[in-house]
């Protein structure tokens, strides 16, 4: 049942125009530059309290050219 509704839901995504996509595409963007500012903010404030063992690792940013919608 899951997998039907999976491919619906991609067949709709195919279905959209580039215009269409675009708004979603945005709306991603835009949570991730949210998420990413909320975990910064939270690091922060983990190292002020003392808590550097709560930070994550450094990892890399992943470049646009790999992400893919």
């Amino acid at each position: 049942m899951r997998e039907v509704r999976l491919k619906s839901i991609h067949e709709s995504w195919k279905n959209l125009s580039s215009a269409e996509k675009q708004v979603y595409i945005q709306l991603a963007e835009d949570d991730k530059a949210r998420y990413y500012s909320e975990i910064k903010s939270w690091e922060e404030q983990m190292v002020e309290v003392g808590r550097e063992d709560l930070l994550r690792r450094k990892v890399k940013p992943q470049s646009k050219s790999t992400e893919e919608y």
